[in-house]
């Protein structure tokens, strides 16, 4: 298991009040889609929400170097 490093990325889509998923712990969740794996980037653990710049120059059309793709 990879610590101290970020290993991929989601769209933050929504943040509701209630969802029955096992994984929600209220009062609010955000609900996430497209998970993306990334090439493991070392970066130091923050609370919630934070930008990180991707060490890769990426255009906004370049496809993020993925390791694999997520099924399902």
């Amino acid at each position: 298991m990879l610590t101290g490093c970020i290993v991929g990325i989601v769209d933050v889509v929504d943040c509701v009040e209630w969802h029955d998923s096992d994984w929600f712990n209220g009062p609010f969740g955000w609900v996430l889609a497209n998970p993306r794996v990334l090439k493991p980037c070392p970066c130091k653990g923050k609370l919630g929400l934070f930008e990180f710049d991707y060490p890769y120059l990426l255009e906004e059309t370049d496809p993020i170097p993925l390791l694999f793709e997520i099924s399902g």
